[in-house]
């Protein structure tokens, strides 16, 4: 007894000893504001001055958990982001760390809700720290200023999802990590808004800005046709143009030889077409009206030409038809009930409950499509716990088909990263750790990163490219015609390492191939900017997990973000870069 008491004692001391020793700063949200169902950055920075911890940090946020396991030597600090989904509006964030099963602390840091009608803006600088942005003052619209360092900056596209417009002033890209430089890439290609000015040509003259600049600074001394990147000039000065716009994947990037803080920038922001451009924002098209994050399926599954509605009250209908089946059943035969209301009862209710029985096996066992509209999923990872749908028999139904098509129609689709290939373990970037997803395991999303992403959008159409087409070494001839409401730009088709750019391909459109269209081997040098950034996708994780050498394919960006994926491999899109690949 004494022992035990003494074992007891100590635990009571370690736990203590260790919330003495550890210390935490909380930085919520970007300058401490959020937007309700946009993505925000909660970092946690944790010092421990006592001995090794190894536990897992959480926090409640919203009705979804979040966990990160936290290995932390002695004498020491870990930085860690959190990214949270506010389903509705909160105003604390509860941090805590277990170990063993312990306390180790609790603490909770307040957030503030930023209206949708303020214009949210990100200010990174490189220099001209305490220099003024008079044009900003002169919105029409209520604006937020938030100022950033690079040590700010999330490593995932989601911590800016709440931003409007991200200002870059003369940084040094050398000061960001290849992390930071690809989510800031991400969120900008997702619909965000870059306001650019370098005021030394070294900064400018790197891979970070190169891909980023309207035009081609460095490669000629005057500013002609060829220069461009399917850039639009905004503003002139003396027949010199000072202000250019290009747009960089669904976002845009502005581009100002004059600095922010200077008063002819101001002077200039006052025409309307300049401050329209300037202050333009929400390009991501954010819908009105977006499903919870951890709602449960409740919309209808169509098989073939029947319609099944499957949600819990459809499944409590059922419940009570065949419970009162089995009880008619069970006084018909073996307590033979002779009354006449009883066997007319009987008569009504046999009928429907065989029905029912039929239908519920049918469902379950025969192979169809299956067509699941109006969802919001999200698979989990150690920081978001797996909550998938509801656990009923739609999911064993959806598990058992030869064929199944996501779609999405005006609501948020949160996948949280992963290859999602079978059943396989798949490693969690945010936790470094293996995680099992099994449920919907035979769905192949995301295959570019292991990243998380936020789609919005709907392709609803089965076969939505038709292609009649025939093709030689050097020589292509046929039609492809797009059945769907959505357009699709820079299409090119390509056949190993020849390809061929086609025209824009409109909603319901159709575009005839000739041999025009060929361009040859593709040179990484020759290469237009959207070009280019499909060679890469070939080149790396794209022509890896998807492609797997099956040409030809047609690929195209979409004019929304939309996920849609056919298991039989014949189309996806995917990603919140809205790259579509079809096989032709």
């Amino acid at each position: 007894m004494r022992i035990l008491c003494i074992v007891i004692a100590f635990c009571l001391f370690s736990c203590k000893d260790a919330c003495s020793s550890i210390k935490i700063d909380i930085e919520s949200g970007l300058g401490g504001f959020y937007r309700t169902q946009q993505w925000f950055p909660l970092k946690v920075i944790l010092h421990n001055d006592g001995q090794d911890i190894c536990g897992t940090l959480s926090t409640d946020f919203s009705g979804m958990k979040y966990e990160i396991p936290i290995d932390l030597p002695a004498k020491s600090s870990k930085k860690v982001f959190f990214y949270l989904y506010p389903n509705k509006p909160e105003h604390e964030i509860k941090i805590s760390l277990h170990s063993n099963g312990s306390l180790i602390f609790d603490d909770v840091t307040k957030i503030t809700e930023l209206d949708k009608n303020i214009i949210f803006v990100g200010v990174l600088r490189g220099s001209n720290l305490t220099k003024e942005y008079p044009f900003l003052e002169d919105s029409e619209h209520l604006t937020r200023v938030i100022n950033l360092t690079p040590a700010d900056l999330p490593d995932e596209w989601a911590g800016y999802d709440a931003l409007d417009i991200m200002i870059v002033d003369s940084l040094n890209p050398e000061l960001l990590s290849s992390a930071q430089k690809n989510a800031f890439k991400h969120w900008l290609f997702s619909g965000g808004k870059l306001l650019l000015y370098g005021n030394s040509s070294h900064l400018l003259d790197s891979g970070f800005y190169e891909d980023l600049l309207p035009v081609n600074l460095f490669e000629t001394n005057i500013y002609d046709n060829g220069n461009k990147k399917d850039s639009k000039i905004i503003q002139y000065v003396d027949g010199t143009p000072v202000i250019i716009k290009a747009n960089y994947g669904m976002g845009e990037v502005i581009y100002s030889t004059i600095p922010f803080y200077s008063p002819m920038l101001r002077e200039l922001a006052k025409d309307d077409n300049v401050h329209k451009e300037l202050f333009a924002h929400n390009n991501r098209k954010i819908q009105s009206r977006k499903l919870s994050v951890t709602e449960s399926l409740s919309e209808s599954i169509s098989v073939d030409e029947d319609k099944i509605l499957l949600s819990w009250k459809y499944i409590f209908y059922f419940s009570i038809i065949y419970c009162g089946g089995l009880v008619t059943l069970y006084f018909t035969v073996f307590r033979r009930k002779n009354s006449f209301t009883f066997h007319l009862i009987a008569l009504f209710l046999f009928p429907i409950f065989f029905s029912a029985l039929f239908g519920t096996i049918l469902f379950l066992f025969r192979d169809h499509n299956v067509k699941i509209d109006n969802f919001s999923l999200l698979i989990g990872t150690d920081q978001f716990k797996k909550k998938i749908l509801s656990n009923t028999f739609c999911i064993v139904s959806a598990q058992k088909q030869k064929k199944l098509k996501l779609g999405l129609r005006n609501h948020s689709f949160v996948i949280e990263p992963s290859h999602l290939i079978g059943g396989v373990n798949v490693f969690n970037s945010y936790t470094q750790t293996q995680t099992e997803n099994s449920t919907l395991g035979n769905i192949r999303v995301n295959p570019l990163e292991n990243r998380s992403f936020l789609f919005r959008g709907i392709l609803e159409t089965d076969e939505f490219i038709e292609a009649d087409i025939s093709w030689l070494e050097n020589s292509i001839t046929g039609t492809i015609s797009n059945m769907s409401q959505c357009s699709f730009d820079n299409c090119m088709i390509v056949t190993g390492n020849s390809y061929y750019v086609l025209s824009d391909l409109g909603a319901e459109e159709s575009i005839d191939l000739n041999c025009e269209q060929h361009k040859g081997v593709m040179d990484e040098r020759s290469l237009s900017r959207k070009e280019k950034l499909f060679y890469d996708l070939i080149k790396s994780t794209l022509h890896e997990s998807v492609i797997k050498g099956r040409y030809p394919v047609l690929l195209g960006w979409s004019n929304e973000p939309i996920l849609s994926y056919s298991l039989n491999e014949k189309y996806f899109i995917t990603t919140h870069t809205s790259l579509f690949v079809y096989f032709l």
